[in-house]
């Protein structure tokens, strides 16, 4: 479904609960909330090239999340709890935004391998916020 020109997918994508890999990148996307509830069993998502602006709780339900991709949307903040049940996750791509800090947003991803924040307002990046980052080989 890359590059594309959807606007939203909340609801059109409950059928698949079985789908591993969803590649959502280049289309128009501004709000992705309560869009994946039902697809568990996601490994790889790519939101690159949206208009993403705030994340919510869109990913909560991904608890099979190994790979996620962020980079060139308008993401200036990351929500405390949006990335909280993604233990899992071992790759997370969130260069090409507008974050000045990433708080304690990243403290649930534990498993945490590869994290890209280039490209962002970042000032500062304090061991506050990646203390948890234990595994993190590719920063």
């Amino acid at each position: 479904l890359s590059g594309n020109r959807l606007t939203d997918v909340r609801g059109q994508l409950d059928d698949l609960p079985h789908l591993q890999l969803l590649n959502l990148d280049g289309n128009l996307l501004c709000d992705v909330d309560d869009s994946f509830q039902e697809l568990r069993d996601l490994h790889v998502l790519n939101l690159a090239y949206n208009g993403l602006r705030q994340l919510g709780n869109a990913f909560q339900p991904l608890i099979q999340m190994r790979y996620l991709n962020l980079s060139n949307n308008q993401l200036s903040s990351l929500d405390e709890e949006g990335f909280v049940n993604l233990t899992r996750l071992q790759g997370l791509d969130l260069s090409g935004n507008k974050l000045s800090t990433v708080g304690s947003a990243l403290e649930p991803l534990k498993g945490l391998v590869s994290l890209n924040l280039s490209y962002n307002s970042l000032v500062s990046l304090s061991h506050a916020e990646i203390q948890w980052l234990r595994s993190l080989r590719d920063l």
